[in-house]
């Protein structure tokens, strides 16, 4: 698994837009200005308050699962109805086990999709479960 992949699809998917050369990019809210220079390559944030020289590491062992129910939780909730999250940790296998659950009804049938991932770091287990789901892969 590259993780560098993963995180640039991830924060595309997120909506992160990349800037690439100098301009104005419109902060909102900021109560004093409208609109900041940006000097240089950036990563716009999904909520556009921000502006990132490197996109946010959801694969990091410390601080990814932060960056993964920051950004991608809120992506995961405007895309799925019934959301729910279950993290287990295995200890005989030393790793984390994350299931992305979806119940829907569509026409009064029940549908379910499920997307679950196993890694010794809880956040690359939400980051590769939310992959799935991206590519359409169910377990």
């Amino acid at each position: 698994m590259n993780k560098d992949k993963l995180n640039k699809k991830l924060a595309e998917w997120a909506e992160f837009q990349f800037m690439d050369d100098e301009g104005y990019w419109i902060f909102k809210p900021h109560p004093t200005y409208e609109s900041i220079e940006i000097v240089g390559q950036r990563w716009i944030t999904p909520d556009g308050t921000g502006a990132l020289e490197q996109l946010p590491d959801f694969t990091d062992p410390n601080w990814g699962i932060a960056r993964c129910f920051k950004w991608l939780v809120p992506q995961l909730q405007k895309e799925i109805l019934e959301l729910s999250i279950e993290i287990d940790y295995l200890p005989n296998d030393g790793g984390y086990n994350v299931a992305i659950c979806d119940a829907f009804y569509d026409r009064d049938e029940p549908s379910y999709m499920k997307s679950v991932a196993f890694d010794e770091s809880v956040a690359t287990a939400l980051s590769l479960a939310t992959e799935k789901l991206i590519d359409g892969e169910q377990c």
